[in-house]
C-alpha cells in the first residue's frame, strides 16, 4: 500500500478539492495524511520531516509554487528524499503547468498508482533551491503587487495586466545589473532578467520557450533597456515565444551564473535576499512525478 502524505496551503485558491483528491487516493487503495500549513516556511518543515521520518512513499504539493518551493528545500536539506507530485491549487501554478500535471482528483489519483520517479534538474541560489525560475527586474515582484482577489478572478490576466502597467510606468527608467555566466557578461541597464527551469513563467507558456527541466542547464532571458517601441514589441510577442528574437532581448543557456542587482529578488513566486547571488543547476537532482512531457509540442 502507497503511502501518500499532502502538504495543503489552506490560501491556495482550489482548496475545495482536497477533499476530492484524498478521496480518489483512498479509493485507489493509498494511504493518505493531510497537513495543513499555518504559516510561511511550514511546508518545508513538515517535508524535511517526513523525509527524515522515511515512511511515505511520495509527497503530494498542494497550492501554488510558493507552496512547492518550500517543500523543495525540505526534502532537499533532509538525510532522505522522496519524490513529490504538485496538483494545482495555487493562482498561476506555472511548474504544474510545464509539467502537465492532471488539474483533475481523478486523473492525478491514476497517475499516482503506478508513478515513476522523474529526475528533474533543480537549482541552488546561495544556500537555498529553487524548481522553476529566479527573476528580478521591473516586472519580478508582479505577483507580490497583484491584488489577491484580483488574481482569484482573472488568474493569469492579473500578472499580465499588473505587468504592462508596471512595463509603461516604470520600466522605461531602467535598472542596473551585473551578470557573468560561462558565455555571457553584462553589465548594464535593463528590465528583466529571469533564470528558468521550465518556460511556464507568470502565467506566460513561453516565456523560456527552450527551456527543459532535465537537459542539465538553465534558460537565462535578459530584457536590456530598450525604447518603447522595441519594449512594445516584446510585450506582445510573449504569448508565441518570439519575444527572444528582438534584439534587446539576450537567451542563453548555462549552467553557473552571478547576478548582482539592488532590485528586489524573486525565487518561485517568493522574495529572495538582495545581494550578489551565485546560481548553479543540480541535473537530475530532485524526484518528480509527472507524465511524460512532450517538451515540442
Amino acid at each position: 500500500m502507497k503511502k501518500i502524505h499532502i502538504i495543503y496551503n489552506p490560501k491556495a485558491g482550489k482548496s475545495h478539492r482536497l477533499d476530492e483528491l484524498a478521496i480518489a487516493l483512498l479509493m485507489r487503495g493509498m494511504a493518505v495524511s493531510i497537513y495543513p500549513t499555518k504559516k510561511k516556511g511550514d511546508a518545508e518543515e513538515q517535508a524535511y520531516i517526513q523525509c527524515n521520518a522515511r515512511e511515505m512513499d511520495a509527497l503530494i504539493s498542494f497550492g501554488g509554487d510558493g507552496t512547492l518551493n518550500e517543500i523543495v528545500n525540505g526534502v532537499m536539506r533532509s538525510d532522505q528524499r522522496i519524490p513529490v507530485a504538485v496538483f494545482s491549487a495555487g493562482t498561476v501554478n506555472d511548474f504544474a503547468n510545464f509539467l502537465q500535471m492532471p488539474k483533475e482528483p481523478e486523473e492525478f489519483a491514476d497517475m499516482l498508482v503506478d508513478f515513476r520517479c522523474q529526475p528533474t534538474d533543480v537549482g541552488r541560489i546561495n544556500d537555498r533551491y529553487f524548481i522553476n525560475v529566479f527573476s528580478c527586474g521591473v516586472v519580478s515582484t508582479v505577483a507580490h503587487k497583484t491584488d489577491r482577489q484580483l488574481k482569484s478572478v482573472l488568474g493569469p490576466l492579473a500578472y499580465y495586466l499588473e505587468g504592462l502597467r508596471e512595463l509603461t510606468t516604470q520600466g522605461l527608467t531602467g535598472r542596473q545589473i551585473y551578470i557573468k555566466s560561462e558565455r555571457y557578461l553584462y553589465n548594464g541597464e535593463y528590465y528583466l532578467c529571469l533564470i528558468s527551469n521550465s518556460s511556464s513563467i507568470g502565467g506566460f507558456s513561453q516565456m523560456a520557450p527552450q527551456a527543459s527541466v532535465n537537459d542539465g542547464r538553465f534558460n537565462c532571458m535578459l530584457i536590456k533597456k530598450a525604447p518603447a517601441a522595441e519594449v512594445i514589441d516584446i510585450v506582445t510577442k510573449l504569448l508565441q515565444g518570439k519575444h527572444i528574437m528582438n534584439d534587446y532581448v539576450v537567451y542563453f543557456e548555462t549552467r553557473k551564473i552571478h547576478v548582482e542587482t539592488e532590485d528586489e529578488l524573486d525565487v518561485d513566486g517568493e522574495l529572495f535576499n538582495k545581494g550578489p547571488i551565485e546560481i548553479e543547476v543540480m541535473p537530475g537532482g530532485f524526484d518528480m512525478i509527472y507524465p511524460v512531457i512532450d517538451e515540442s509540442s
